[in-house]
């Protein structure tokens, strides 16, 4: 495996760590404490989701 790779996949999985938890939240926000996350919450939630962790394993692959 090639350097650049590793460092994709290194780099990717802290963005999958912090949507893990930032997805735990509103999970626990809407079905434990009764009230909806914030819509940026959400956005933000999918954008570090799909350009974190999605494209950096893609381009990890890619390479």
């Amino acid at each position: 495996m090639f350097e650049l790779s590793r460092r994709y996949i290194k780099m990717g999985f802290p963005f999958f760590i912090i949507v893990l938890f930032l997805g735990l939240y509103m999970i626990v926000s809407k079905h434990i404490l009764g009230r909806w996350p914030n819509p940026q919450l959400i956005t933000a939630h999918i954008h570090i989701l799909l350009f974190g962790f999605a494209v950096s394993l893609i381009m990890c692959v890619a390479i």
